[in-house]
């Protein structure tokens, strides 16, 4: 009898193990857990505002901004406008406009990779236009950023010739960088060097104090200082803003064509 029992509670737990075996393997198998998003290449309309000066005695000035839009999650479209007047040794006070576009992929925790151009007009000698078509891009590694654009550079009274722009960006804290780099541009060869300190960021918005400057081929150099205001979405540190939100935009390199001036043939010139 014992044996009895003992043999159909065995028959009932082998059948309980088979019923949930067979359940168990009718059961679809678990979606693989989804991988971490990157994040956007653009984090929401974001801008920001320049007002800088030259710092070698001249009245040069520049007043600026952009604002950045995310097309999409892993595009984004900014666009630069700026005006300001230099002050040159040689040709007195001469007004400057300028206007840039960039449209680009960009993965924050890789780098970035675009297209730009830039139209800019120096009220001079009846008017001259500069403009540049190039291809941007930028390497993130941990607290290094590698950034630059190589194309072309032309106007109306130059010839349009090759152009390229390096810089080397380091954050030694998250608010604060300094840079070095170099640009050719009309067969002129240029070291640029720059730092950037951001503090009081609340509300989405941050304050910056930069100085960045070029020491170009012949002696001729600028240096300029001056105050950023950046607007997004959240509060962040500067690294996390130059990368989540804006590109980067030199305009205040972009407004010092003193040496480039020098350049054009002096025919083609009627002050």
């Amino acid at each position: 009898m014992p044996n009895r029992a003992a043999k159909f509670m065995l028959a009932v737990l082998l059948a309980i193990v088979q019923s949930i075996t067979v359940a168990a393997a009718s059961e679809p198998s678990p979606a693989p857990a989804p991988r971490e998003q990157s994040l956007p290449a653009v984090d929401g309309i974001n801008g920001k505002l320049v007002f800088g000066g030259a710092v070698d005695g001249t009245d040069t000035y520049a007043v600026g901004g952009a604002i950045a839009i995310p097309l999409g999650h892993a595009f984004g479209l900014q666009i630069d406008a700026g005006a300001g007047e230099l002050d040159s040794y040689e040709f007195g006070d001469i007004p400057v406009y300028l206007g840039a576009a960039h449209l680009f992929w960009r993965d924050p925790a890789t780098g970035l990779v675009g297209i730009y151009g830039d139209y800019v007009h120096v009220d001079y000698a009846g008017g001259l236009k500069f403009y540049t078509a190039a291809v941007e891009g930028g390497l993130y590694v941990d607290r290094f950023t590698v950034d630059g654009r190589i194309g072309v550079k032309g106007g109306d009274v130059i010839d349009a010739d090759f152009f390229d722009q390096l810089n080397l960006l380091y954050y030694p804290l998250d608010d604060l960088n300094i840079r070095i780099g170099h640009s050719y541009a009309f067969e002129n060869h240029s070291f640029l060097y720059g730092a950037e300190w951001a503090f009081g960021s609340a509300n989405g918005a941050a304050t910056s104090l930069f100085v960045a400057g070029r020491l170009a081929e012949g002696g001729s150099s600028k240096t300029f200082a001056g105050l950023r205001l950046y607007l997004g979405q959240s509060d962040k540190s500067l690294i996390r803003r130059h990368r989540e939100d804006d590109p980067a935009s030199d305009m205040t390199y972009d407004f010092d064509y003193d040496s480039d001036i020098k350049l054009i043939p002096p025919q083609t010139l009627d002050p």
